[in-house]
């Protein structure tokens, strides 16, 4: 995990390119990011073609100014269907904006704090299944 300023990706979408410059032997990349953090990854994959192989968003989906549609790398979009803040109909929408390769893993009755396992908070649906 690459440390973020005030713990928000939004303030160093750009920093994953200083992990990969730290590791050149390393030919294949992917990046990932839960909620905020999947829209600055895809972000960082859409100003980054060709360096990065894949994307994979958790309860996350890119902007519309990110389109990846066009984009060769594997992608995948994990979503839970109970979450109150980043809800199936946003992941819906953003479909277009993802290859149409992309793969949809919906986590059944799960919530967006299981992802981080950070606990509650306001906005969030009650989870319907375990952490574990």
């Amino acid at each position: 995990m690459v440390p973020m300023p005030l713990k928000l990706s939004v303030f160093g979408a750009e920093r994953a390119g200083d992990i990969m410059e730290a590791y050149p032997e390393i030919e294949n990349w992917v990046i990932t990011g839960h909620s905020l953090g999947g829209s600055m990854a895809a972000r960082f994959a859409y100003r980054h073609q060709g360096e990065v192989q894949a994307l994979v968003l958790w309860e996350g989906y890119p902007s519309a100014t990110d389109d990846l549609s066009n984009a060769e790398m594997f992608s995948m979009s994990i979503f839970s269907t109970s979450d109150g803040l980043t809800t199936p109909q946003d992941i819906d929408e953003s479909r277009h904006l993802l290859p149409e390769n992309a793969n949809w893993v919906p986590l059944e009755g799960g919530n967006h704090a299981q992802f981080g396992w950070y606990g509650d908070k306001p906005g969030h649906n009650p989870a319907l299944i375990s952490h574990e």
